[in-house]
């Protein structure tokens, strides 16, 4: 049995996609919560908007 790389690499996106856009978004919601709260530090750059 031949396996089509192809299609091996679209099902590991298809699996990965939601958990990185989830860990994206949950990046961005602590970097807001410490710049809310003045605790960002000013020796990390600024995040990148999506």
């Amino acid at each position: 049995m031949i396996i089509n790389p192809e299609q091996v690499i679209n099902a590991l996106i298809a699996i990965a996609n939601p958990l990185i856009k989830e860990k994206i978004q949950r990046n961005q919601i602590v970097i807001k919560l410490l710049q809310q709260f003045n605790l960002l530090c000013s020796k990390f750059p600024n995040p990148v908007k999506i």
